[in-house]
């Protein structure tokens, strides 16, 4: 996963990302899941972006996702939807009691269709490559269940049959990469793709696990509801030599209000410190940590930012050090003995 570290200007450096690779072919459905459930992270050429696929709709449409390891909720396009077994979550059902409070749309102006339903629950999508303008796009959405799939590790595709998630218009899509028609959505919520298929088949871990390939001709993949193995190769199990380090939780999200705090849907890490060619690098080491009153600082994992970002008095910092290092001459000559 590319880091991204949490900041408030734009300074960056970028990274590398090791590359692996995982194909697969899905035949047929099933409604029982073969785990683990899995899908191919493929990087968009012309934005850097990491796309998943899945299926979506009556009957299954293969359609395109930017992978947000962030966000809360699924999104897709429903100016193009179609779908014979799409239903609208009601206002006051346990379903919307569980998505929270946005808003609900009373009385639908339009024919009856996915982007229009009485009595239906609505979100707020938001698309986190280009801001959106909601004096020209409307913002508020309605949520929909529909049936979702992925291909498993027998090769068919497993069926979840009530999968919550948002319309969008076509608005959303600008700066998404071509072809994609929604979001996918990896973060900590009640409502997030790897917790819907937990709830779908809950004797299977509720986890995931993503491999991003820095290759455009070649894909990573992620896979959900299992710890292992990771066999990629034969005699080859990556979940024997992973590297592990706690996720933090920010205890004010983007979508908290002054009276009614929310978790953030984020992963972040702990970072205590930063090395150049193993010196530290002086900086203020508060700006590393989240701060709980605000929920500003910290780190993420990102995977909608294709470089690190960070705080402008670190990245000064780290510039530094690195000149300093780079001008070096142990730097400059790697089999000088002396060094």
């Amino acid at each position: 996963m590319n880091p991204s570290l949490n900041t408030n200007k734009n300074k960056m450096a970028k990274v590398a990302v090791p590359l692996l690779l995982l194909l697969f072919f899905p035949s047929f459905i099933s409604s029982q899941a073969a785990l683990p459930l899995q899908t191919t992270i493929q990087k968009d050429r012309s934005t850097s972006q990491y796309v998943i696929t899945a299926y979506l709709q009556t009957p299954l449409k293969l359609t395109k996702f930017l992978l947000d390891l962030g966000s809360t909720y699924t999104w897709v396009n429903c100016d193009d939807y179609t779908s014979s077994t799409y239903q609208h979550v009601p206002c006051n059902s346990s379903i919307a009691s569980l998505l929270g409070h946005y808003a609900c749309l009373d009385l639908c102006n339009s024919p009856p269709s996915p982007n229009c339903g009485n009595n239906s629950f609505l979100f707020l999508p938001d698309n986190p490559i280009k801001p959106i303008d909601y004096r020209k796009v409307n913002g508020l959405n309605t949520a929909l269940i529909d049936p979702f799939a992925l291909p498993n590790a027998q090769g068919s595709l497993t069926l979840i049959n009530n999968f919550i998630f948002s319309c969008a218009r076509t608005g959303f899509l600008k700066g998404l990469a071509k072809g994609v028609t929604g979001l996918a959505a990896l973060g900590r919520s009640n409502i997030s793709i790897p917790v819907q298929i937990n709830k779908a088949f809950p004797s299977t871990p509720n986890c995931f696990a993503i491999c991003l390939s820095g290759s455009i001709s070649q894909p990573g993949v992620a896979l959900f509801g299992s710890r292992g193995p990771y066999n990629f190769l034969p005699g080859i199990d990556l979940s024997k030599s992973l590297v592990y380090t706690p996720l933090l939780l920010n205890p004010l999200g983007k979508d908290s209000e002054p009276d009614k705090p929310l978790l953030s849907s984020e992963y972040h890490i702990g970072l205590t410190s930063i090395k150049v060619n193993g010196k530290m690098v002086a900086l203020n080491k508060t700006l590393l940590a989240i701060d709980g009153e605000k929920g500003s600082g910290g780190t993420k994992i990102s995977t909608v930012v294709p470089y690190t970002k960070l705080q402008s008095s670190i990245y000064k910092a780290f510039i530094l050090a690195f000149l300093k290092e780079a001008a070096s001459p142990c730097f400059q000559s790697y089999y000088n003995k002396a060094c």
